[in-house]
């Protein structure tokens, strides 16, 4: 008896712990399943990664829990941040404001005063680029003003010039107007793929605007706007009259020499002395002088264009007729030459060119025949003298405003950019 209660104490014990170990096992399975040798079934092995992510606390402690994020309801600005706000309007910066234009229209003619102040104040506005001089002295004390278009140093130069004869005074007017033009649009402006200071760096123009001041005033104020009495007389021993208002009328519509009765246009040293002028005295058109180069005004031309290093080509501005002389007996390369500026000037202006040789004693002809400059006389306007101001001179000048600018680009030795 003693010996198998000996025997069963231990059994009892080992029952117990048996029982105990199944009851864990029971409650929590998970443990089952973490030992291999107990599991009964093999699961397939998962890769896992090197590093494993981190375990996230007990949902049952709400302590370490970080409190979910809240976003804020929209369009409320955060906290402690002001409000955006439109930025007030602003009104559009300002474009600056183009320059007035200098040369205007401010009476019924534009008068050699008006030339004269403008002129000034170009060169005020414009230094860089443009000049003006005086070349000389009018038989009635009136200063011949040039100007200088584009670098002064240039290789070539080109001159205009305006003003011959006295009733034709629209084309100062027209002149300095192109003038103005290319000095205000010198820097931006682009000609046939050229921008016009390229041209004008290449090209200087020499303008004479006002070639006969002494005629224009005379037709455009009478005959008491000429201060010598010795000249004055002289204009009324043509006119042939003392009534004030015919003579001015007479004046403005008929005069075309200068003060002195000649036609300056008849008065160069080329075909003079074949030209038969049919009027062999004084008179207010055609008389060719008594002798070539007579008139300080011609003279002072021929000693402005004769002081040029290099002119190229010259463009003579008359009217009327829109129609475009060109030749007087040239030959060879200057024909050919001479035709072709003729023909620019076609292009750009839409006037008619006339092929027939010209015989007068004239500016153009001079700077033909005596320097084989190549030569253009173009003839603006159509209606009759004295061309009105206001209703012709617009149209005269938008015909003629690229005129420079073509004669220019067939001289430049520029590559187009």
């Amino acid at each position: 008896m003693g010996r198998s209660t000996k025997h069963i104490y231990p059994m009892l014990c080992l029952i117990v712990v048996l029982a105990g170990v199944l009851a864990v096992f029971h409650l929590n399975p998970s443990i089952v399943q973490s030992l291999p040798w107990l599991s009964p079934d093999d699961p397939p092995s998962v890769e896992q990664p090197d590093n494993p992510p981190e375990q996230q606390p007990p949902e049952n402690n709400p302590s370490e829990q970080n409190p979910p994020e809240e976003n804020p309801p929209e369009n409320t600005p955060p906290e402690n941040t002001p409000p955006e706000q439109n930025p007030p309007e602003q009104d559009p910066p300002e474009q600056p404001t183009p320059p007035k234009s200098i040369v205007t229209l401010t009476g019924y003619y534009y008068t050699y005063n008006n030339m004269k102040s403008d002129l000034a104040e170009l060169t005020e506005r414009y230094p860089d680029i443009m000049s003006y001089r005086s070349y000389g002295i009018s038989a009635d004390g009136r200063e011949l003003y040039a100007a200088t278009l584009g670098n002064p140093d240039a290789k070539k130069q080109v001159i205009v010039t305006a003003g011959m004869h006295s009733r034709e005074y629209v084309n100062t007017f027209v002149v300095m107007r192109q003038l103005e033009y290319y000095l205000e649009n010198y820097h931006t402006a682009v000609y046939n793929g050229y921008l016009l200071r390229d041209l004008f760096d290449e090209v200087c123009f020499v303008i004479v605007p006002m070639t006969n001041p002494d005629g224009i005033t005379l037709a455009q104020e009478g005959i008491d706007a000429i201060r010598s009495e010795n000249l004055r007389q002289t204009v009324l021993g043509i006119c042939g009259t003392t009534n004030i208002k015919t003579l001015n009328d007479y004046l403005n519509t008929y005069w075309k020499s200068n003060a002195r009765g000649v036609d300056i246009n008849r008065n160069f040293d080329a075909l003079w002395s074949e030209h038969n002028d049919t009027v062999g005295r004084p008179a207010s058109k055609n008389y060719k002088g008594f002798a070539a180069v007579s008139e300080v005004e011609t003279a002072y031309l021929v000693a402005l264009t004769e002081s040029l290093m290099n002119p190229v080509a010259s463009v003579c501005v008359h009217s009327q007729g829109e129609i475009i002389y060109w030749r007087c007996f040239q030959e060879g390369a200057l024909e050919v030459e001479n035709k072709r500026l003729a023909q620019i000037a076609q292009r750009v202006t839409g006037y008619t060119i006339i092929d027939d040789n010209q015989t007068e004693p004239s500016y153009s002809n001079w700077t033909i025949l005596a320097h084989g400059i190549p030569t253009i006389t173009v003839e603006t306007g159509l209606g009759g003298y004295p061309q009105n101001h206001a209703t012709m001179a617009d149209g005269i000048y938008d015909r003629n405003r690229d005129l420079w600018a073509a004669v220019a680009a067939a001289y430049a030795d520029l590559a187009k950019g």
